[in-house]
C-alpha cells in the first residue's frame, strides 16, 4: 500500500499523499465499484489520467477509513468541484503522474494542490501572478511553484468558476523555506476572504493545503 504520508490535522480534518505505483487493474481492485466513480472513470480515455483519478479515490477511501466511514464515491458539481457522495463534508483533490493528494474536513472548506517544480513556471508567471507577486517571486522556481500551489488551493477552496488567479487571489510575501504557512486572500467583486495556506517541499514537488 503506497501511502506516502497521512496526517490527522485535527479531529475533523485529515489529509494524505498516495505514491502512484499501481496499475489501473490493481487500483480498481482496491476501490471496488460504485455508480459515481464508474461513470466518471469510464469517461477518461487517457490511461495515465485514469490511473491518477483512481489513485485519488483509493486515497479518499483510505482517509475516510480513519474515521471508520465507508467510501461511496466522488461526485462533481457544475463548477467541477468534487463532493463526497453520502456525506456533507468538504473534500479537495490533486494529482500528478507520481502522486495523488486529498484533504477532507467535516465542516470547513478545504483546498489542496501538488505541483512539480518546472522551468515553464517562469514563462507562465505573468498569467497568474500580480506585478507585486512577480517582483517577490523573481525567477526562483521553488517560489514560483509555491505561489502557483497557494493560488490553486484558494481557487479550489472558493469552489466557483471564472475566478482570476492573477487578479482575484492574492498571496502575501513569504519567507522561502522548506515548509511553513503563507497568508492569502480571495477577493472577487469586492468580497474578501482571508486564508492561511500551509506548504511543504517534497523532493521536486510543492504541496499546499488550506482548511480554515
Amino acid at each position: 500500500m503506497p501511502l506516502f504520508y497521512k496526517e490527522l490535522i485535527e479531529e475533523n480534518c485529515i489529509w494524505g499523499i498516495w505514491e502512484i505505483t499501481e496499475t489501473i487493474h490493481a487500483l480498481s481492485q482496491m476501490l471496488g465499484d460504485n455508480v459515481f466513480d464508474s461513470s466518471h472513470l469510464q469517461s477518461i480515455t487517457h490511461e495515465g489520467k485514469k490511473t491518477e483519478s483512481m489513485a485519488v479515490r483509493v486515497l479518499t477511501q483510505y482517509l475516510l477509513g480513519n474515521w471508520r466511514l465507508p467510501y461511496k464515491g466522488i461526485q462533481k458539481d457544475g463548477c467541477d468541484k468534487p463532493h463526497l457522495a453520502g456525506y456533507d463534508f468538504s473534500v479537495s483533490v490533486s494529482h500528478t503522474s507520481l502522486y495523488a493528494a486529498v484533504i477532507i474536513h467535516r465542516s470547513r472548506k478545504v483546498g489542496i494542490d501538488i505541483e512539480q517544480i518546472k522551468t515553464k513556471l517562469i514563462k507562465v508567471a505573468p498569467k497568474f501572478l500580480s506585478p507585486a507577486e512577480i517582483t517577490h517571486a523573481g525567477t526562483n522556481l521553488e517560489r514560483l511553484c509555491m505561489y502557483w500551489c497557494a493560488k490553486e488551493v484558494l481557487y479550489k477552496k472558493y469552489g466557483k468558476k471564472n475566478l482570476s488567479l492573477k487578479d482575484e487571489i492574492y498571496i502575501h510575501p513569504f519567507q522561502h523555506t522548506q515548509s511553513g504557512p503563507v497568508r492569502g486572500e480571495i477577493m472577487p467583486d469586492g468580497y474578501k476572504e482571508p486564508a492561511t495556506i500551509v506548504y511543504m517541499k517534497l523532493s521536486d514537488y510543492i504541496l499546499a493545503y488550506s482548511y480554515e
